[in-house]
């Protein structure tokens, strides 16, 4: 293609220049508005599901098709038998969602229309929503693993378009499900996980969103498996209160939604935005800009993870908080005595509550207060009271002389040391600070702890030009 092809198709202007370079920028930043890329609509709720012609706007939706091979419409019919047989509330859910990804293009207005009223009188106040994907965000993505290939594998395009396969570089270390734009809606549906709000169905020119208008629980507690009585008890307390899930009116998780896919739209503008990922002679930088996608899909994947997990797998829930820790730190969010620090996940929840819109608040405050609350516990497991006053633990210096430090430090220290990353523990205790933290500690994390990782993702969403910030603050 030719570069004002690729423009077109990605939405950017295009400068040629005298040295046979080319300037270039994102249409919507040369404009001065927002990207754009994603378009959220209402289709139709439960006191109009009946109203045929309101689905129609789906049939403007095509692509879908050629990912439809003959075996995975078998597996999915297949699939559907099943859940038809199991007659329960959520494998209509399951069914619901099955039926979306398997419809060509041209069935899918026709499927929701037969399908959507059952689903209605369930859930009498539910509404049914189309996220559209801008074709904007495929070629963007596409073009920087494209543009990172051509400067990696040349190798690649010299080969004949009949044994072309592609750039197949981290192929599978990006997200696939969900078509890789799904995940971070999910995420909104699961902010009170074990509660869920809704669900979310990916086809390639967007997404089909099912708002069920409260809270359903995601989790059926009375169901004892086998398995369950295997699972590692370690890193975290057990959590033995019930959670009470946020009560919402329909409306507000409607304003909720909307203003999560408008934080989303402006998140991914700028992770796409090519002027973000340059070097210090202002050129681009295809590498920085490839492996930072791949790791934001890791981050949305790991947080989902995490929610997923809540009072289920509270090890594994540990496990995926480093993860995330780690991920955040290496955005340039900070260094790990900081993003783990009681008082700066506080400071943040604090600004969080002054901010945001009071439907959004409403529903992921909770969570965020839960951790604020259990990272504030950290603290207390220090028990050596010989060595902590009002100014805070004495620590030892290499010298091996004893120096204070004060609480909340302290507590994102130690969280650091017992992350594992890169060293065990035996390899840790070298350093007399570090011994000198572990032996002043009793190891007590509680659960909620992992959801700081949650916080710092909704710190992203409500100030996504922070992230901006950092990464045009780095050249290569």
């Amino acid at each position: 293609m030719l570069p004002e092809d690729i423009a077109a198709r990605s939405g950017w202007i295009l400068r040629a220049r005298d040295d046979g370079r080319w300037n270039a920028c994102l249409r919507e930043s040369y404009e001065h508005r927002a990207p754009r890329l994603l378009a959220l609509e209402p289709v139709v709720d439960a006191a109009t599901a009946g109203n045929r012609a309101a689905y129609d706007k789906l049939r403007a939706w095509s692509g879908q098709d050629r990912f439809l091979d003959p075996k995975t419409i078998e597996l999915g019919r297949a699939r559907l038998e099943e859940l038809a047989r199991s007659r329960t509330r959520v494998a209509a859910w399951e069914a619901f969602g099955l039926r979306n990804l398997i419809s060509g293009d041209a069935e899918l207005a026709a499927v929701l229309r037969d399908t959507y009223p059952a689903l209605a009188e369930q859930l009498p106040q539910s509404s049914l929503w189309m996220i559209t994907v801008n074709p904007w965000y495929h070629s963007r993505k596409a073009l920087t693993r494209v543009l990172f290939g051509a400067e990696e594998v040349p190798e690649l395009l010299a080969r004949p378009e009949e044994k072309s396969v592609g750039i197949e570089a981290g192929r599978n270390l990006e997200s696939w499900d969900e078509f890789g734009f799904g995940s971070p809606v999910q995420i909104a549906l699961l902010a009170a996980a074990p509660g869920v709000l809704g669900m979310v169905n990916s086809r390639l020119p967007g997404m089909v969103v099912l708002l069920f208008g409260h809270f359903e629980s995601g989790s059926d507690a009375t169901p004892c498996e086998l398995m369950s009585l295997f699972r590692p008890r370690l890193l975290s307390e057990p959590i033995v209160s019930p959670q009470k899930m946020p009560e919402v009116t329909p409306r507000e998780t409607v304003g909720y939604l909307r203003w999560w896919v408008e934080r989303l739209d402006l998140l991914l503008g700028l992770a796409l935005d090519p002027a973000l990922f340059q070097t210090r002679q202002q050129t681009y930088e295809p590498r920085s800009h490839f492996g930072f996608l791949l790791s934001l899909d890791r981050l949305f994947a790991t947080i989902k993870g995490l929610l997923v997990a809540s009072r289920r797998e509270e090890f594994v829930r540990s496990l995926l908080f480093f993860q995330a820790i780690d991920l955040f730190k290496g955005f340039g969010f900070g260094p790990y005595e900081k993003l783990l620090a009681p008082d700066h996940v506080e400071e943040e929840v604090n600004e969080l509550e002054r901010e945001l819109p009071e439907e959004v608040a409403k529903i992921l405050l909770p969570r965020c207060k839960r951790a604020v609350a259990g990272i504030k516990q950290v603290k207390h497991g220090f028990y050596l009271t010989e060595r902590i006053n009002a100014d805070g633990l004495q620590v030892k210096t290499k010298a091996g002389q004893l120096t204070r430090i004060g609480l909340d430090r302290a507590a994102g220290e130690y969280l650091n040391l017992i992350r594992d990353a890169g060293h065990t523990l035996r390899e840790k205790m070298v350093s007399p600070r570090d011994i000198s933290l572990f032996a002043a500690h009793d190891g007590s994390i509680e659960a909620e702890v992992a959801d700081v990782a949650f916080v710092y993702l909704v710190r992203l969403f409500q100030s996504p030009e922070r992230l901006a910030q950092i990464l045009r603050s780095i050249r290569y």
